[in-house]
């Protein structure tokens, strides 16, 4: 595919080299409105080199230049348009290829976040199934708020990237975007994610954040009082482990938040650690 963009884009070249003189006018005209319609760059600069040279030649008496002079500087100035207008439509398919490589290697990452989000809650269920509703084997599990709230963290990371590159991919470097591709670029991401949404884990448990929606780490408990003979279906996420995912998800999802909350814990320490201003004495 790519040997046939390329024999086919110098061809165009050679036929550009090949054009007759009396076709160049109207050959770069059609060509600079292909350029404005591909948005190439530099367009508006092309035509106003173009429009220069008409006028230049139209009002002057003599011509500066002479005939082929002229035809060796619009041929020239053709070229130019149509090398842009190719690497245009190159950099156009080659994003393309490089956004659905990196959509695919993110929707695979954030598929196995989610997955491990939702692997301890399985198991619990099945627990709770096959024991007829008897939660001692997991009444230990006292790592299950901190584990819920990294893969947490690691999913709303993926998917804030996942939604930025579909967003923005087309206002994109090309190196940025084969960039977001790469598997280091992804586990980076991941590894940012996590550690997000651990240092706000921490950070609520500490009561350094406070308002409503801080959940209380006291009743955060997967014991059900229902009978046995009743399937819960939703003793395993109360309002506690909810508000902590919801606040690990935005961790992770958005690249403000914790520097944002550790710059007011900066601030509020500083402030707590300044000695009070003393009287001068006489």
């Amino acid at each position: 595919m790519n040997s046939a963009w390329t024999n086919a884009f110098r061809l165009e070249l050679l036929l550009a080299l090949a054009e007759p003189p009396k076709r160049l006018l109207p050959e770069l005209q059609a060509r600079l409105a292909q350029a404005d319609e591909e948005k190439v760059a530099g367009a508006g600069r092309l035509r106003g080199i173009l429009q220069q040279m008409t006028a230049s030649q139209d009002q002057t008496h003599p011509p500066v230049v002479d005939a082929d002079e002229r035809e060796s500087r619009l041929r020239s100035l053709l070229i130019d348009i149509i090398q842009g207008i190719q690497w245009q439509l190159t950099r156009k398919y080659a994003f393309r290829h490089l956004q659905r490589e990196a959509t695919r290697k993110i929707i695979y990452a954030a598929a196995a976040s989610f997955a491990l989000f939702l692997l301890p809650y399985i198991a619990i269920f099945f627990v709770y199934w096959e024991h007829d509703g008897n939660l001692d084997e997991i009444r230990n599990w006292i790592g299950l708020p901190l584990l819920t709230a990294l893969a947490a963290g690691l999913f709303g990371a993926y998917f804030s990237r996942l939604l930025y590159l579909q967003k923005n991919w087309s206002l994109l470097e090309y190196d940025e975007l084969a960039a977001a591709g790469e598997l280091a670029s992804i586990i980076l991401r991941g590894i940012i994610g996590i550690c997000g949404s651990a240092i706000v884990f921490f950070l609520l448990h500490a009561g350094i954040i406070t308002g409503s929606f801080v959940p209380d780490f006291s009743n955060m408990t997967i014991v059900s009082h229902i009978p046995p003979d009743h399937l819960p279906a939703t003793f395993l996420i109360g309002k506690e482990l909810s508000l902590l995912i919801v606040w690990s998800f935005i961790a992770g999802f958005s690249e403000r938040l914790v520097p944002s909350i550790l710059g007011r814990t900066e601030a509020r320490l500083d402030s707590s650690q300044k000695p009070p201003n003393q009287p001068n004495g006489h």
